[in-house]
């Protein structure tokens, strides 16, 4: 059944345990001959709203439910950026097409045929908001009729931009999928493996042009990653780049653009052509990059066989550590001392090795910033556990304002501070060390 084949992303879970919050809401008066059985429809998806959030809205109070309702999904006032306040999916039928703003909003899904061309403008254009970082576009997801979309958003786009198409839509997955294919090839042309690069010597129009290409792969790689095809590709498999060329060539990359950086003269890319930004900031780096598993096995490598140059694992670190600089640290441990007498590895499982090295630095970061800020510290690892990338709140933090100890931590500072104060240091010090700490030893295995 549909149900069972149904499955939420652990991910998602781990961050919100209680994904999806769903509402739903639609006009009574679309269909007078079932508007009874729609009113008793709509009442439960009121009570059910009301047990979510508290309310005590019913059919008679439906202008003030809907208010409500669009407040808390568009997440522009604070009071609804607690997770507590928010809803996830909102179910319509002809509703928040027009006065409604919510740049939150990443997908709107239609299941129905296309609607007027006015109406299928004011449809998408509730998605098509940047956010922050993270959110560059709106998806779209129709489940009817794509050919007969695909042409009615054509000729509405063209109507209201005046007869120009622009950039307004993305390109589809195979047009996506070919720009990353000739990006790859130009690369492969300047240069077939990452090897390759070390023969370019002093001649810096090849480093620029180089850099150039990889830009442009980096580009098109972020690009077709938000497409869901994505999710049954493979970068390696299906375009025949591996992570660890990848790393490579990214720490070339790195390395031409740096020299770059203290060459005084510019001469774009060298005959005509146009050099690398200079201001670009690599957009899949940290994604496809290397992650300390892949240097881990590395190390292995090096003390099984010994066919892994120690120039090699030190570069590895060396790149890992620009976006993870704690976990870096950890891994020049593990390095140094493997350095210094491979001998005693020989037996040695060196992922396990790791794996505790990793989990005592991380506990030993969070031990610390308990005994220094008087908290929990079972309150402060389950918030850690709870943490992801780029979260503006601390997890579980009423519960570490509950069990804190602001009087204990004036006496140990000798300083004399406010709870409003105190709180403000602590939460801004659990982030930072889930930043260092939690994130990188997680998020890079």
């Amino acid at each position: 059944s549909l149900e069972a084949d149904f499955r939420i992303d652990s991910d998602i879970l781990l961050k919100y345990p209680d994904f999806p919050k769903i509402a739903i809401t639609y006009s009574l008066t679309e269909n007078k001959e079932e508007s009874g059985g729609n009113g008793d429809e709509l009442k439960k998806a009121i009570e059910d709203y009301n047990g979510m959030f508290g309310t005590s809205f019913g059919l008679d109070s439906i202008d003030s439910y809907n208010a409500d309702l669009t407040k808390r999904f568009a997440r522009k006032d604070e009071k609804y950026s607690a997770r507590s306040q928010q809803l996830d999916i909102v179910i319509v039928a002809e509703r928040l097409l027009t006065g409604f703003d919510a740049p939150c909003l990443s997908t709107i899904f239609i299941d129905r045929q296309p609607m007027s061309m006015h109406k299928l403008i004011q449809a998408f254009s509730r998605t098509n908001r940047l956010y922050d970082r993270n959110k560059s576009k709106g998806n779209v997801i129709t489940f009817q009729a794509p050919g007969t979309y695909r042409k009615v958003i054509d000729d509405a786009i063209t109507l209201f931009s005046k007869g120009g198409k622009g950039d307004v839509l993305a390109p589809s997955f195979p047009e996506a999928e070919q720009d990353l294919k000739q990006a790859l090839l130009k690369l492969r042309a300047i240069a077939p493996s990452p090897d390759s690069c070390a023969s370019f010597g002093t001649d810096r129009t090849r480093k620029k042009t180089f850099c150039l290409a990889f830009q442009q792969v980096d580009s098109a790689l972020f690009r077709i990653r938000t497409y869901i095809e994505w999710n049954l590709k493979d970068l390696e498999r299906d375009y025949g780049l591996s992570k660890e060329e990848y790393s490579k060539y990214a720490g070339w990359y790195h390395n031409f653009m740096d020299e770059g950086k203290t060459d005084d003269s510019d001469d774009g890319g060298g005959d005509g052509h146009p050099g690398p930004d200079e201001d670009y900031e690599l957009q899949t780096y940290g994604k496809e990059t290397i992650d300390y598993i892949y240097i881990v096995r590395l190390i292995q490598k090096y003390v099984d066989s010994g066919d892994v140059s120690d120039q090699d694992i030190e570069d590895s670190i060396g790149i890992l550590s620009k976006t993870a600089p704690k976990l870096g640290e950890e891994l020049w441990k593990l390095w140094d001392s493997v350095k210094e007498d491979p001998s005693k590895y020989k037996d040695a499982d060196i992922t396990v090795l790791f794996e505790r090295m990793k989990e005592d630095a991380r506990d030993k970061a969070l031990r610390e910033v308990s005994e220094e800020y008087c908290l929990d510290f079972e309150d402060v690892e389950y918030s850690a556990h709870c943490y992801m990338r780029e979260q503006d709140e601390v997890p579980n933090f009423d519960q570490i304002r509950k069990n804190s100890r602001p009087l204990e931590y004036s006496e140990k500072t000798g300083k004399r501070i406010i709870p409003l104060s105190y709180y403000r240091i602590v939460r801004s010090a659990l982030k930072r060390t889930f930043d260092d700490y939690v994130l990188p030893f997680r998020d890079y295995s």
